[in-house]
């Protein structure tokens, strides 16, 4: 008997337009006992509309909440970190980011100077773990420079740190605004340095915060 109640209420709120997910949070019965029931009735187009539109909002909220748990267990991670360590390295790392990095989407960080760049990567792989393989390169140069020859300028400098497969260029970005560069031995183009890793991105965040509280 209480089985016959519950699938005339499932059936009264499926004629409705209501969805499985949200029958089952105001009856308690199986999703398999509530496919069942449902089978005999027929949904509207409109009633099959406002369920998928549904569906979407639930799964955007739940990948919202998700990001939201993901980035704060990241940055406590960082704050944790920014005030448990005098490394140097994690520190000057960190301040080079702070002015020099990208603070959305990715990880990367672009500039020019050879010294620059070696610390950088040395942050990446001895403060966070990172896989040199992940690692993507790409060069910004002007249109008067050879791009092959400065890959491989790129590639010489910085084996000591990675070992730079083709594989991991991106496409060179060639300047279209007119420059008054000149083709000398000192300056190889821009070369940005980018890693896909929002977690460690959130991570950067928190070490970033961290230091601020502990210097203004």
């Amino acid at each position: 008997m209480a089985k016959e109640k519950e699938r005339l209420a499932v059936l009264e709120l499926r004629r409705m337009g209501w969805s499985i997910p949200c029958i089952l949070r105001k009856i308690k019965v199986s999703k398999g006992t509530a496919l069942r029931w449902c089978q005999e009735v027929q949904l509207t187009d409109q009633q099959l509309a406002a369920i998928k539109t549904e569906g979407h909002i639930r799964t955007a909220q739940a990948k919202k909440q998700e990001k939201a748990t993901r980035c704060s267990l990241y940055q406590n991670e960082g704050l944790a970190c920014a005030a448990n360590s005098d490394d140097p390295l994690l520190l000057v790392g960190a301040a080079l980011y702070w002015g020099e990095g990208t603070k959305k989407s990715e990880v990367m960080l672009a500039n020019s100077d050879l010294r620059i760049i070696k610390i950088y990567i040395k942050w990446l792989l001895k403060c966070f773990s990172v896989d040199p393989k992940r690692l993507r390169y790409q060069i910004n140069i002007p249109k008067i420079f050879d791009e092959t020859e400065i890959k491989e300028y790129w590639t010489e400098q910085l084996k000591d740190l990675v070992s730079i497969d083709q594989g991991q260029w991106y496409k060179t970005q060639i300047a279209k605004a007119k420059m008054s560069y000149k083709k000398h031995e000192s300056y190889k183009g821009t070369i940005y340095i980018r890693l896909h890793d929002t977690n460690l991105l959130y991570k950067i965040e928190g070490i970033l915060k961290g230091l601020q509280e502990k210097l203004l």
